[in-house]
């Protein structure tokens, strides 16, 4: 496999998985959310917020394309030394904790802003 595909397989791989994240974050803060309005303030942000990542992976992907031989090993050297596809990947096996993360991160006040 040469190289330009090599890193449109890792290119892809990748955000296949980074579109994911968007999905999984609001599955598992609805999940730990007992209150109707924050589930429903939550699932009201999740079509922009899933819109805004299957975008940005569009946009990526298309400019991959057209993309140097020097951009795309750029690229690849990235996604591996980052290790972004076992980041985006291990992200859901964290999501369980998201309840204990709200409060650390202040997300539960920012839900409860847009609830008043």
């Amino acid at each position: 496999m040469d190289e330009k595909n090599q890193i449109k397989t890792l290119l892809q791989e990748f955000l296949q998985n980074f579109e994911q994240i968007p999905k999984d974050i609001v599955e598992a803060l609805v999940k730990v959310t007992a209150d109707e309005d924050e589930k429903n303030i939550i699932n009201s942000l999740a079509p922009a917020l899933n819109n805004q990542f299957r975008e940005l992976s569009a946009n990526i992907s298309d400019l991959s394309i057209r993309a140097s031989k020097q951009n795309v090993y750029d690229v690849e050297q990235v996604i591996k030394i980052s290790s972004g596809i076992h980041l985006a990947k291990s992200l859901k096996l964290a999501l369980p904790s998201i309840g204990s993360l709200i409060g650390k991160l202040g997300i539960n006040e920012i839900v409860m802003a847009f609830k008043k």
